[in-house]
């Protein structure tokens, strides 16, 4: 098995050549203010070293061997940043280079090195390697929340990868996804007791070698059942599974992977899901996971799963669509990613507050999104604010409204 994942001494002529001096951005985006508006953690912090520009320096300096010893301010710097992949656009489309798979580098090398990550973050890596799951729930309730009532076939080609967080935090959109299965006809299966935590916790924090034991098992457990399809609630494990499976594994994986708004998508436009009238205005967040998690180095701006959604909700009849000021791969991020949430609360609470008041000058009456991670911070944050906004999965919606 050859593993192709970089290391961070790879990336040296990256952060040593660009992702420097912010021109680009200044004549393709965003005005150099507003690029410096894209980042929750600079925003948060003010100082340019929370931006990729300082995270970049970090990394080249971690390269040359210009810093010797750990300190709390540098785990600050490098791990205050919730990987949204903001920052990255014009430098994928202009150079080819991915910010985040630096900074995600530069945290596993800080991590090898014992520099870091946050103790919040060693926390969830025990309780994974105990628990198969970041939450510290025992791996034997992983699907408690599973009626009797859904068929499942154990034949099917199928499956359903629940997730950590639908599994034990926001079950009720795992409930909500088997019923449309079920309600739709898709003979699916799931894994049972062999699904595991598929790792986007730790690896978006640095700890890359547990998260590809992770990643093994799950494709073992995967290969063996004979599945052919994966299809995901879950924006993180979905984007973990497409973009981050192949290159820890060092192989391509040989099954179809559908997010549920890919597959909805598909229902509707096939007329096999017909929906009832809804008579509100309605907002959509774009998940970072689907959005810039999923763009290609060279076609950056066509992967982001950006039109599934809209048209989702614009197939419901009598609803209005309205969208945020910052929308699609320019999309705010919920502040949540990143393991921010766990060691960062009240930057993740802050950047998820400027959503809601985004969200709010729509005048729409529902945000809805398509990832549980996502809808955890941002119904924290319209609770914290006292907003009128109602949340709701995509995928709770559509259940919802099917005829």
């Amino acid at each position: 098995m050859t593993i192709k994942v970089k290391k961070l001494d790879e990336y040296r002529d990256d952060v040593i050549t660009c992702g420097h001096c912010m021109g680009c951005n200044q004549f393709n985006y965003w005005t150099l203010d507003e690029w410096l508006e894209c980042c929750p953690s600079g925003k948060k912090f003010g100082f340019i070293s929370y931006y990729a520009v300082g995270r970049m320096e970090i990394a080249r300096a971690i390269i040359e061997g210009e810093i010797k010893e750990p300190s709390e301010a540098l785990k600050e710097l490098v791990w205050a940043c919730t990987t949204c992949g903001a920052c990255a656009l014009t430098c994928k489309e202009f150079k080819g280079m991915d910010n985040v798979a630096i900074i995600e580098a530069l945290r596993t090398k800080l991590a090898e090195m014992e520099w870091g990550p946050m103790p919040q973050h060693l926390g969830f890596a025990k309780s994974t390697a105990e628990n198969n799951n970041p939450y510290g729930d025992p791996h034997g309730q992983r699907f408690d929340w599973l009626s009797k009532d859904v068929k499942i076939d154990p034949n099917a080609e199928l499956a359903y990868f629940v997730g950590c967080t639908s599994a034990y935090r926001e079950k009720e959109l795992a409930k909500d996804t088997v019923e449309i299965l079920n309600k739709t006809n898709t003979p699916f299966r799931i894994l049972g007791s062999e699904e595991i935590c598929c790792g986007s916790p730790l690896l978006r924090t640095g700890m890359q070698k547990q998260a590809m034991e992770l990643a093994k098992k799950n494709m073992e457990a995967i290969k063996k059942a004979g599945i052919k399809k994966l299809i995901f609630s879950c924006a993180g494990c979905y984007r973990t599974i497409l973009v981050d499976y192949p290159e820890l594994l060092g192989e391509k994986l040989d099954i179809e992977l559908i997010h549920i708004t890919q597959f909805l998508d598909r229902l509707i436009k096939d007329g096999k899901i017909k929906l009832k009238e809804l008579n509100k205005t309605v907002t959509y967040h774009d998940p970072c996971h689907i959005g810039r998690g999923i763009m290609s180095d060279s076609r950056p701006r066509r992967r982001g799963l950006y039109k599934q959604p809209r048209r989702i909700l614009k197939a419901i009849p009598g609803l209005k669509l309205v969208e945020m000021v910052r929308n699609q791969e320019n999309a705010w991020c919920c502040g949540a990613g990143g393991g921010v949430k766990a060691a960062f609360k009240d930057m993740a609470l802050e950047t998820a507050i400027d959503r809601i008041k985004e969200a709010e000058d729509t005048g729409a009456e529902i945000l809805v999104s398509s990832c549980p991670f996502c809808q955890r911070n941002l119904m924290d944050a319209i609770k914290e604010s006292g907003s009128k906004l109602v949340f709701k999965d995509i995928v709770e919606l559509v259940n919802e409204l099917i005829i």
